[in-house]
């Protein structure tokens, strides 16, 4: 089985309520992620980190930044 996001909601600062497809529930904070992948920098903006959507993981800027679900499982608690 591979591990997909099937929701998502935001909490508060850069930190996110994620729900896997084995049911399994995870908080992940991504201010390390935000602040040190230039990728990711565009979401500084906390509006703008706000603003995802969930397709089989989370994608910000229409799809143009995203992460794998397997990162988000690994280091969220």
């Amino acid at each position: 089985m591979f591990l997909e996001i099937t929701k998502a909601e935001y909490l508060d600062g850069y930190r996110v309520k994620v729900v896997f497809n084995d049911g399994t529930i995870k908080e992940m904070d991504f201010s390390d992620v935000v602040r040190k992948y230039p990728v990711f920098k565009p979401l500084q903006n906390i509006e703008s980190f706000k603003n995802f959507n969930v397709t089989d993981t989370l994608e910000w800027e229409h799809g143009s930044i995203d992460i794998a679900p397997e990162y988000v499982f690994e280091h969220g608690v």
